[in-house]
């Protein structure tokens, strides 16, 4: 595994991909039925983005996705996350690189 690989990456804050993915999340199934499902909050503890990455699917597609998690879920119990697959319009040249090893 090369070192450049090991980053994490970021959507930066206020941009398009950053208020889709959030949406997205609020809509989740888990989240549905929550007077505010983006935030989530219970005992002091909300959803975080995690940051973005690649993924491969079916040997050779590849598409990039948006991890959050909860560490204590009002529905779901601790540790829940979801994946969020990026919008049609996200370009990976826009990640931020926030984090190397």
């Amino acid at each position: 595994m090369n070192k450049d690989d090991m980053g994490i990456d970021l959507v930066p804050r206020d941009s398009t991909e950053w208020h889709s993915m959030w949406a997205t999340l609020g809509k989740h199934s888990a989240n549905r039925n929550l007077p505010k499902p983006t935030i989530a909050e219970n005992f002091g503890e909300r959803w975080q983005y995690m940051g973005s990455h690649e993924t491969r699917y079916c040997f050779f597609w590849k598409r990039y996705i948006h991890l959050f998690r909860h560490r204590m879920h009002p529905t779901e119990g601790t540790n829940y996350g979801i994946l969020i697959p990026a919008s049609r319009d996200f370009d990976a040249a826009m990640l931020v690189r926030s984090f190397t090893p």
